[in-house]
């Protein structure tokens, strides 16, 4: 688990202790480390930040217009190497990242098959340059749970995803004038420009049905949540914010009689993807552990 949040202005300049108060607020998703950028969208100028340097920043901090954020939980190459915002060498693309690439190696391979160079052994490096070389495309060969924000200087964008279930978190809030993002509410809530007001719609569904009907509204006004499957791209030239969807759940409402002869095949089909999934998520450079329940689907974890 790690923290991202961001806040980008389409005029204004922003407080840097703004994005210093949201990223504070998810310190306990990453211990081990934090990280700013902050950016000027018509200057193109940037300023990396880190945990050692917070407090000899310099005076024109204030003048940007864009800050990313980043609280790191160490689990891939838990070295230096893995501080976010991560930026390619060329400096025209930083990454902050939630989550984790179960099939970061295999990709890693087709990369440097096409002339890339890796500083690290993270599965970010991975994820960045796979979105250097495929652009949005790059969503269908990832095998993972993640939510990320890229912020791409050189198309003057931000691109950003969630996975294809909704395992990682994305909040964020968007007017005309500003789109501010976070891994969790309370950290959104930190920026000014968001007023603390009830979504009255969203809690009358839950309180008469459990449930909120709109999946990707939240309790608070005008904050909403980014829904599984979904990328964005955020342009900064004229602050037109698009929201797509990447990816549909497969299925058939097709009935036939039982077959003992694809039965079988099916049972050793499904084995061989548990069998597969587990040994992806087993790859990691700290200790691993498991909750086991006692449930079928815990004890058929453990035991692979």
């Amino acid at each position: 688990m790690c923290g991202i949040c961001g806040i980008v202005s389409r005029m204004d300049r922003i407080e840097f202790d703004v994005i210093r108060k949201m990223n504070d607020q998810i310190s306990h998703r990453g211990p081990d480390d934090e990280g700013f950028l902050a950016y000027s969208s018509p200057l193109k100028k940037s300023i990396e930040i880190r945990k050692q340097n917070l407090t000899s920043i310099e005076s024109d901090i204030n003048s940007f217009n864009l800050y990313l954020g980043h609280r790191r939980l160490s689990i891939i190459d838990v070295s230096e190497c893995g501080h976010q915002p991560f930026k390619d060498p060329t400096g025209k693309y930083y990454l902050i990242y939630n989550g984790e690439i179960y099939n970061y190696l295999e990709l890693k391979e087709t990369l440097l098959k096409k002339g890339y160079k890796f500083s690290s052994h993270t599965d970010s490096e991975v994820l960045l340059y796979m979105y250097i070389e495929y652009g949005e495309k790059c969503l269908d060969f990832l095998n993972g749970m993640w939510s990320f924000v890229i912020l791409d200087i050189k198309n003057n964008i931000i691109f950003g995803s969630r996975d294809r279930f909704g395992v990682k978190p994305f909040y964020y809030f968007f007017d005309s004038n500003f789109f501010i993002f976070s891994s969790e509410i309370k950290s959104l809530l930190k920026a000014p420009q968001i007023k603390r007001e009830i979504n009255d719609e969203a809690a009358f569904d839950y309180l008469t049905i459990g449930r909120m009907i709109d999946d990707h509204s939240t309790l608070f006004k005008n904050v909403f949540e980014l829904e599984p499957s979904s990328f964005f791209t955020l342009n900064l030239n004229n602050f037109i914010f698009n929201k797509q969807k990447y990816y549909t759940l497969n299925y058939t409402e097709k009935w036939e009689r039982f077959d003992a002869g694809k039965s079988k095949i099916y049972v050793e089909q499904i084995r061989e993807k548990v069998f597969d999934a587990v040994n992806l998520r087993l790859r990691s450079d700290v200790k691993i552990g498991s909750c086991l329940s006692g449930g079928i689907d815990s004890s058929a974890i453990v035991c692979v």
